[in-house]
């Protein structure tokens, strides 16, 4: 979907793997997209790992739950969002675009 819209997308297997990813380059990457389900570490596990790295980063957090309650007290940081799947085109760009412009 996103680079379907033009956006350069890097991908991670597993939450390790997007760590290793965001440290070599947390300076080209506008937002990440974590999902709550994710192979090793978790979206939730994750975040603040990539939050010591660079403490601005903006991510969108993604589950099939509703405003799952792993997020909720991350949410109100301000510096993350939310998309609950399923998902349409549409609503992620809409999402991405809110994150990388907050």
């Amino acid at each position: 979907m996103l680079e379907t819209a033009g956006y350069s997308v890097l991908l991670a297997e597993n939450g390790e793997r997007g760590i290793e990813i965001f440290r070599e380059s947390h300076n080209e990457i506008s937002a990440v997209i974590l999902d709550m389900a994710m192979p090793g570490l978790s979206g939730k596990a994750v975040y603040p790992k990539l939050e010591e790295i660079d403490n601005n980063v903006k991510v969108l957090f993604s589950s099939g739950f509703s405003k799952d309650e792993r997020v909720v007290s991350v949410l109100k940081s301000g510096k993350a969002g939310f998309i609950q799947k399923p998902y349409t085109m549409k609503t992620m760009l809409e999402a991405v675009d809110r994150i990388i412009n907050t």
